[in-house]
């Protein structure tokens, strides 16, 4: 393996373009095997942080998770993201029965009505974009590669031919896009499990075009009687006309006789948060963009500042956490997580941040070793903390526009 740096070895290259490469990397401060997609066309940075930021809001079982925002050298950004061991939602179907088929439609179908209720379009279903993961007969839907996502979007731009055999007809004609824009991606990924085809495939993108403008798809019966009920659906989905088909993701879920399902959302989750203790002052907000905008404002005019966030269980502590770090990282700003462990005293907890620090901040891994040995030989507790948090100092000299967070147990 290649070390990325002290905390990320890469293991392999997954993919490479002119425009972004993506890696599977083993994380040595965790042990876990993640994504790491790097940047390489500098003048898809803005769109690359967008990627990130919007994937960093969207906290949903059925969206791939990402951790961290960084940069490498040549100030090329990159991100860290899950890794999912699975297939494409196609090639799932080739290799497995259809018995899971309305719950994996309705778990991508619930990922798409929550993206839409934060008023965004995905804008590019396809099979290689959408992961079927299944561990005993546990089976989870993973939504990825958020590149086009936005909250209107013509699509002015020249797309690829991959791209065009999944893209509604609005689209190609540079209309807006809208939900149901998605709605018939989901279509022609539901007629190729059922038939095994794509129906507008070509290989001259031009066809396509007229295909997805002009031909009607063919409906024919299918020899398992149990897919005869998905074909109903998957007709409307490919409607021409947007009007003519369903006016939501959840209103799929409900033809597919399964009761709607509304999850723990972030939105929910936000009109919950009610209380912030911030430079002193305690500020009843409700959560939305201003809060944001204030904490932001908050770290961006005092940089040795502590900001305490404060609040009963579930009120959202580690949501507002998440946001900070993900505005902080997009402003080039150094930033780690720690979740506290109850079961260890303070000085292991303070150790292991300590530990994470020299990881994430590319550290011979002998300072760490001889802080360890010094607190050893040290039997009082506060010299102790008192030498981690030298050490802590130390290392953070280093650093620029460094920001200290704490958060209220």
């Amino acid at each position: 393996m290649k070390n990325f740096n002290e905390r990320i070895n890469i293991i392999r290259v997954i993919s490479k373009d002119d425009n972004s490469s993506v890696y599977l990397v083993k994380d040595c401060y965790d042990n876990k095997i993640k994504i790491m997609k790097v940047l390489m066309n500098k003048k898809l940075s803005d769109s690359f942080q967008k990627e990130f930021y919007i994937l960093s809001q969207l906290h949903h079982p059925n969206i791939i998770f990402v951790e961290d925002f960084g940069y490498i050298e040549g100030n090329k950004p990159y991100f860290i993201m899950e890794f999912i061991k699975g297939k494409n939602i196609v090639d799932f179907f080739k290799q497995n029965s259809y018995k899971k088929l309305k719950d994996i439609l309705a778990q991508l179908l619930l990922a798409l009505e929550f993206i839409h209720s934060h008023n965004l379009v995905y804008s590019d279903i396809k099979p290689q974009n959408i992961l079927v993961k299944q561990e005993d007969k546990k089976i989870a839907v993973k939504l990825l590669d958020f590149g086009l996502i936005s909250k209107k979007k013509d699509f002015t731009n020249k797309v690829s031919g991959g791209t065009l055999a999944y893209i509604a007809p609005e689209i190609i004609q540079k209309k807006i896009a809208t939900s149901q824009s998605d709605l018939y991606s989901i279509g022609i990924v539901l007629y190729e499990i059922l038939y095994g085809y794509n129906p507008f495939i070509d290989n001259d993108p031009n066809n396509i075009i007229q295909n997805q403008l002009n031909k009607i798809p063919k409906f024919d019966k299918l020899p398992e009687q149990s897919l005869n009920k998905y074909v109903a659906i998957c007709q409307k989905l490919l409607q021409k006309n947007p009007k003519q088909r369903y006016n939501s993701a959840m209103e799929v879920v409900k033809a597919l006789n399964k009761s709607p399902i509304y999850l723990f959302t972030e939105t929910q989750r936000h009109r919950n948060l009610s209380l912030y203790y911030l430079k002193g002052d305690y500020l009843n907000f409700q959560w939305n963009e201003q809060l944001i905008e204030n904490i932001k404002h908050n770290i961006k005019n005092n940089d040795s500042s502590i900001n305490l966030i404060k609040g009963n269980d579930g009120t959202g502590k580690s949501t507002l956490l998440n946001a900070l770090k993900t505005i902080l990282q997009l402003n080039h700003y150094f930033t780690i997580n720690y979740k506290y462990v109850q079961s260890y005293d303070d000085i292991s907890n303070l150790l292991n941040i300590s530990k994470l620090l020299v990881f994430s901040l590319n550290i011979p891994y002998e300072k760490f070793e001889q802080l360890k040995n010094n607190l050893n030989k040290t039997e009082q507790n506060d010299e102790k903390v008192y030498q981690i948090f030298s050490f802590y100092k130390n290392v953070l000299n280093k650093r620029t526009r460094v920001q200290e967070f704490k958060r209220t147990r």
